[in-house]
């Protein structure tokens, strides 16, 4: 059920190691561009990804934010070279053109049009007509694909003298857009309830109408949905909170972004924060619902992040990547964006209930009998030629039971309350036993304390 990565069977471009390092050229100040370049060509994209860190730091070092800006250097190459090394180990046979450049000392790295000045470059041109499509893992539980298409382009920007404590990545032709099924979801919603469209009808018609409309055997939207809303811990919190998380789920918009920045925040775990900068949206459609979409999570930022960061750690670091500091609060975590942005190395179904229709629900991190994480991986399996969903379509006729879906929520609700009551009890019996044994160890001191008496 688990689908290992093979190892490369060749590097990108179907050429062999060898070959991939002939083409490329040393990035020493010879072989520049005659435009104040220096350049890298080459194949591979986990080399380029190397050479891109490597002339980052040292171009940073240059400047006049210097040494102290290093560890915001190497959280945001850590965050490319984690993007493309996934890309890389899934799609091996994918033919990519990778160049890697580095602006010499006073030269002018500006784009056409101005903006900021470009210091390092990584751009990879892709040998398919088709976009590169990642399928997030549903237990990441964020609404959203990752596309890539035509060429993909990392730059790190010139720091400027009022934000020497940032540092900022360009972003070209990596889009995160919107699921369909949670844009037709939205669509049919406000056709429907018209002017009474709100966080409350609007749950409503979901548990109405989610089991006809939008089935868990085909339904990307509708298993990340489930995956958070069937957990213990937000049953507890009531059907309010379950309403108002579905009506952010519900509002998510596509994510492309243009600028990634990177700055020190105590706050966050590791000590560096991250925000994104959006492109403009392209229609007065985009603009209004990404609007609602950052009220709604401006408010899970100021009254439920620290839940939110228990049940779907993902989902609020790109909610906080995206309006954290408007509401007073740090950034993402960069480390967490990192994880959701790589290819994983192993994936399947569940076993049972509506877990065995999603090809992603095995995507987690190895844990031991504690609990605690052994091993991490990536969350995005990449495929080639626009497919949105990775889970096979499931034929209702053939499994003897038109009503499977809700029945298979119903399983997992009933599993998910057995397990945790097997986890009450257990918990219930150590403290029981824990307790007979300071009653019964306070009393063979007292017995041994009263007999040592004259």
């Amino acid at each position: 059920r688990c689908l290992p990565i093979q190892p490369p069977r060749r590097l990108f471009g179907g050429g062999s190691s060898s070959s991939s390092r002939k083409r490329a050229k040393s990035l020493d100040g010879r072989g520049g561009l005659g435009s104040g370049w220096s350049s890298w060509h080459g194949n591979d994209l986990s080399e380029a990804a190397k050479a891109f860190r490597k002339h980052c730091v040292v171009a940073v070092q240059a400047t006049e934010a210097g040494d102290a800006a290093l560890p915001l250097v190497e959280a945001a190459c850590e965050l490319v070279e984690s993007f493309v090394v996934g890309l890389h180990s899934q799609l091996d046979s994918l033919r990519v053109d990778v160049e890697v450049r580095v602006l010499q000392a006073g030269a002018d790295g500006r784009r056409a049009g101005g903006g900021p000045q470009e210091l390092v470059s990584l751009e990879a041109r892709l040998g398919t007509q088709s976009p590169l499509v990642g399928e997030i893992a549903t237990r990441s539980r964020v609404a959203v694909n990752v596309q890539v298409t035509g060429t993909l382009r990392f730059a790190l920007l010139q720091p400027t003298a009022e934000s020497r404590d940032r540092v900022a990545m360009r972003v070209d032709g990596l889009d995160m857009p919107t699921l369909p099924d949670c844009v037709c979801a939205r669509t049919q919603m406000r056709e429907e309830l018209g002017q009474g469209f709100n966080a409350t009808t609007a749950y409503e018609w979901w548990e109405a109408n989610r089991h006809t409309r939008f089935p868990l055997q085909t339904s990307k939207f509708h298993r990340v949905v489930e995956s958070l809303l069937e957990q213990t811990g937000m049953k507890m919190l009531g059907s309010q909170v379950s309403a108002d998380s579905f009506w952010g789920y519900l509002h998510t918009t596509d994510l492309n972004v243009e600028v990634l920045n990177f700055h020190f925040d105590k706050k966050i775990p590791g000590g560096i924060a991250m925000t994104a900068q959006l492109r403009p949206p392209k229609t007065p459609a985009e603009a209004a619902d990404r609007d609602q979409v950052k009220r709604i999570t401006k408010k899970l930022l100021t009254d439920k992040r620290s839940s939110a960061n228990k049940l779907a750690p993902s989902g609020i670091n790109v909610g906080a990547m995206i309006a954290g500091p408007e509401v007073g609060q740090p950034g993402a975590d960069p480390r967490v964006i990192a994880k959701l942005l790589s290819g994983a190395r192993k994936w399947g179904p569940g076993k049972d209930s509506w877990h065995r229709f999603d090809e992603t629900w095995l995507c987690t991190d190895e844990k031991d009998m504690l609990g605690r994480v052994t091993k991490q991986q990536g969350r995005i399996i990449w495929r080639e030629g626009g497919r949105n969903d990775a889970s096979p379509q499931w034929d209702a006729a053939s499994s003897g039971d038109g009503d499977m879906d809700s029945l298979s929520v119903d399983a997992a609700a009933k599993r998910s309350n057995a397990t945790d009551g097997w986890i009450c009890l257990l918990i219930l019996v150590f403290l029981v036993l824990g307790s007979a044994y300071m009653l019964q160890l306070r009393s063979n001191n007292h017995w041994s304390t009263g007999r040592s008496l004259p």
